[in-house]
Formats: C-alpha cells, sequence, structure tokens
C-alpha cells in the first residue's frame, strides 16, 4: 500500500503535464514512474523482495529458488522472512523495464536466467549496466534477448563481463549487425558459451542500412580476433 501510494501521488501530477504532447510522451513518463528506485524500499524489504516489486509492476515474471510457479500478480507476492524468497529466474517479456530500474538489480545475488523479449525500453545502457553488475557477473547462466529493437551490437558484447554465462539466445535483434564480430569476440571472452543466433532473416536489411549508417565499433580492451 505505501508503494503504490507514492505512485499515486506522483500520478496526481498528470496535471502539470503538457497535455499537447502525444500518447508515446505520456506511456514514457509513466513507465518511468514505474521504473523509479525507491532506495527506503530496498533497504526495509531486502534486494529480492523490492526488485520482485519492481519487475511485476512493469510487467514481468520472476521465479524464487525452490518453485517452480512463476509469480506474475504483484498482488500476490508471497509474504514471509525477507530472506526466504531469492529470485532465481527473470522473464521480461513485454514488459516496460528501463534503464532507471536496474538499481533494483544490484542486490540481487541468486539470479541464473534472464529473458528480455519484446522489452521496447530495453537500450545498451540497461545491458552495459547490467554486465556491470558484481552479483550477476557470478550468478547468471542463461540469457534469452529477443525482439528488443533498441539493442545494438554495443550492448551485446557488453554480456561478456557475466563470466559464468553458459547459454546466450539472440534472435530478432535488427540492430545487431556484426554477427561474425559477435561470434569471435564471445569465443575469446567466454570460450564455455553456447551462443545461439537466429539473426540470418535481417542481414539484407542490414547490407542495405550498413550503406548509410555507420557500424558499431566493439568497446576498447576486448580481445580480437583477426582471420
Amino acid at each position: 500500500m505505501m508503494l503504490f501510494g507514492k505512485i499515486s501521488q506522483q500520478l496526481c501530477g498528470l496535471k502539470k503535464l503538457p497535455w499537447s504532447c502525444d500518447c508515446r510522451y505520456f506511456w514514457g513518463w509513466l513507465n518511468a514512474v514505474f521504473n523509479k528506485v525507491d532506495y527506503e524500499r530496498i533497504r526495509d524489504v531486502g534486494p529480492d523482495r523490492a526488485a520482485s516489486e519492481w519487475l511485476l509492476r512493469c510487467g514481468a515474471m520472476v521465479r524464487y529458488h525452490g518453485q517452480e510457479r512463476w509469480q506474475k500478480d504483484y498482488n500476490h507476492l508471497p509474504t514471509g522472512p525477507l530472506d526466504k524468497y531469492k529470485i532465481q529466474a527473470i522473464d521480461a517479456t513485454d514488459s516496460c523495464i528501463m534503464s532507471i530500474g536496474f538499481d533494483y538489480m544490484e542486490g540481487l545475488q541468486h539470479v541464473e536466467k534472464i529473458r528480455l523479449c519484446k522489452c521496447h525500453y530495453i537500450e545498451d545502457d540497461c545491458l552495459e549496466k547490467l554486465g556491470k553488475l558484481e552479483n550477476l557477473q557470478k550468478s547468471v547462466l542463461e540469457m534469452e534477448i529477443i525482439s528488443c529493437g533498441n539493442v545494438t551490437d554495443k550492448g551485446i558484447i557488453a554480456l561478456y563481463h557475466l563470466r559464468n554465462l553458459k547459454y546466450l539466445l539472440l534472435s530478432d535483434l535488427p540492430g545487431v549487425r556484426e554477427k561474425e564480430n559477435l561470434i569471435r569476440a564471445f569465443k575469446t571472452a567466454l570460450p564455455s558459451l553456447e551462443l545461439k543466433l537466429d539473426l540470418n532473416h535481417h542481414q539484407e536489411a542490414w547490407k542495405k542500412a550498413a550503406s548509410v549508417i555507420p557500424l558499431p565499433i566493439l568497446p576498447a580492451g576486448l580481445p580480437q580476433v583477426i582471420t
């Protein structure tokens, strides 16, 4: 109730919005409200509970260690000792999670799988933030990134920081244009990684775009393989 009280207070500020703006601006603003990090809440209930609330509030799902059922209803989140429920998997399909909310993930120590599918607000900086979180660098074993149109090679490359990553699926990502570069980079950085790519259906579009859009440059310091 306290959480939604804070949200409702911000919704009361709708009268301050420039109503001449289109619906896209409004929904972007509203989603930013749902992604705003409440650091006091994290301290009060712990990182896993606070992150669960954030993810479900934005339309994602979580699964806890020792459970098979996915939690997708905010109002039915389990109660009990704060340290009892640890997030093991995140499915953010069709959710509105965005970069400003990723601080909720900082304290998560048990996340093994993350699925980002049709996430319109996921951009390169989201993946870069994710790759820099020390706890996730240790725990994440599987990732799937599907139909996230704002993700490019720059964001995907940042995932090489997830040193225990064993499986990575990349599908329907029109912003990812340097497939061979990705294969070489991950083979060097994460030799045991199973990398699955479903990007061929964009190949012709990439060729046309390459004539007017410069291809992304891999971050400095990442090992390059010359063939």
